[in-house]
């Protein structure tokens, strides 16, 4: 059976997704600088590691109403070819492998939400309700359409200011008619979106460094921690799962999901991480080895970053918290040092083969 993957994200009420491999990456969502001349639905721009990249409020582009933003919200960004784009999404949930028969063309959406060029043109039918697909066609006609002009004039402009010295933001106040980032938002979380804007502006770390790793960052009981991103196959929420007897307590049992079979592994006890009583984790990170498909329960997934192979640092010698033979190293972030977890080692592991001759 033929199938598709699509990354589904939450805005406001109502699950979207968009196809998974146009998404490039997922950050926390920084300070949006506004930007005159443009669409209505784009907030602004962002530079990340130094490419200049228009933000798309959803809500405002599918005829809602943009409510205020949040640090909880997500900025997902998305790649064509060489185009880049950015959605502001209220949460990012799981990576959902779609057959072709869960798909089906719509016309127009109900409610009476006007789609300007049917940006929204598929819906998949599900087991949890219904996911509204984007039209990747359509969003990058629309990008080269209305968007792409202006950005090359604003790259320009940007050009000439750090060519004369000037580090200053692109604009400092919405243009009259244009919506405020900052409207409703408190001094204290104006602040911290300014923090993360420059925290994404400043990494050295860029798409042409060859030694680059994303890593994602995950909350897992008491600890934040970072696992490479290319040793995990997904996200998804924590589904029930059925208990297999005569494992190690660290094997919680087996979940389905999309018809494949995942060992459910508390990697929490693995690691020597304390969980307090009654502890019950939300979602599960999917990682695929070699000899089988597991799925490690955590609390979220708290960012993507990038960093080079040398940032990473070793162990320091007094760290003992956590079980060191699992860990690559130590990498900063959010003015933190986290440990950076050897998933493949640690659930590379005989003990993970369940013995049924019992």
């Amino acid at each position: 059976m033929v199938t598709n993957t699509f990354l589904t994200f939450r805005l406001g009420d109502v699950r979207l997704g968009i196809d998974a491999t146009l998404v490039q990456e997922i950050v926390k969502l920084p300070e949006v600088s506004p930007i005159a001349e443009m669409p209505e639905y784009v907030m602004g721009i962002v530079n990340v590691r130094g490419k200049i990249i228009p933000v798309i409020d959803l809500n405002i582009r599918l005829g809602r109403p943009s409510p205020v933003y949040n640090l909880s919200d997500a900025l997902l960004v998305l790649r064509q070819d060489t185009n880049l784009v950015a959605f502001i999404v209220n949460e990012v949930l799981e990576a959902t492998e779609l057959p072709a028969t869960a798909l089906d063309h719509i016309a127009n959406l109900t409610e009476g939400v006007i789609i300007k060029h049917r940006l929204i043109n598929t819906v998949a039918k599900t087991d949890s309700g219904l996911i509204l697909l984007i039209d990747k066609n359509q969003l990058f006609h629309s990008y080269n359409s209305e968007i792409a002009t202006e950005l090359v004039a604003t790259e320009s402009k940007s050009d000439v200011n750090a060519n004369s010295g000037q580090d200053k933001a692109l604009a400092t106040a919405a243009p009259q008619g244009m919506k405020d980032f900052f409207y409703g938002v408190s001094a204290p979380d104006q602040q911290e979106f300014r923090k993360r804007a420059q925290q994404l502006q400043k990494s050295l770390v860029t798409d042409e460094v060859s030694d680059s790793k994303a890593l994602a960052v995950i909350k897992l009981a008491t600890e934040y921690l970072a696992v490479e991103l290319d040793s995990i196959e997904g996200f998804a929420k924590l589904a029930k799962f059925t208990q297999v007897p005569c494992c190690p307590n660290y094997i919680l049992g087996c979940m389905n999901l999309r018809g494949d079979s995942f060992t459910v592994v508390d990697v929490s006890s693995l690691l020597n991480i304390h969980t307090a009583a009654g502890y019950v984790p939300s979602k599960v990170m999917l990682v695929k080895c070699e000899k089988y498909s597991l799925a490690v329960p955590i609390d979220d997934v708290d960012d993507i970053i990038h960093t080079s192979i040398t940032a990473i640092n070793k162990m320091p010698a007094t760290f003992n918290s956590l079980e060191q033979k699992y860990l690559k190293g130590m990498v900063a972030c959010w003015n933190k040092m986290l440990a950076v977890v050897d998933i493949a080692k640690l659930l590379d592991r005989d003990e993970l083969v369940v013995c049924e001759d019992v």
